[in-house]
């Protein structure tokens, strides 16, 4: 079958043909079965869906916002109660971390003292001048 008698086929189905292309499509009917078969699929599957209908559900909308409010309800819930959990968690990442620092200043600094914390100990008062500064 050629490709412009299938175009001209599926083209014959929507709209109106002129006569040449009407005169071809029917000549090429009768001669090619192939086409006629093409044809006779394409028509029964047309009729298929033509008594196809969907049923409108009017409840469609209020389903679907109903869900979408629960969904936004079990997000915000799900999330303030995973904060909740991990909290404790986090809290003893943190101790941890402070106690591991505050360890290494005592095994380097020998003293946990707030000038060593600060890391002012070996700073003096005659180092420590101020020059102008202009605010």
């Amino acid at each position: 079958m050629e490709k412009h008698l299938h175009q001209l086929l599926l083209r014959s189905l929507d709209f109106e043909l002129s006569t040449e292309e009407a005169t071809r499509l029917e000549q090429a009917l009768k001669n090619d079965s192939a086409l006629r078969k093409e044809q006779e699929e394409l028509l029964a599957t047309r009729q298929l869906f033509a008594n196809w209908s969907v049923a409108e559900d009017l409840d469609f909308s209020a389903g679907v916002m109903q869900q979408l409010e629960g969904l936004a309800k079990k997000t915000t819930e799900s999330f303030s109660r995973s904060i909740i959990r991990l909290f404790p968690r986090v809290a003893a990442a943190c101790v941890i971390f402070i106690l591991a620092f505050l360890l290494n200043i005592y095994f380097v600094e020998g003293s946990l003292s707030p000038e060593v914390m600060l890391g002012v100990d070996n700073l003096y008062p005659g180092e420590a001048e101020l020059t102008n500064l202009d605010f």
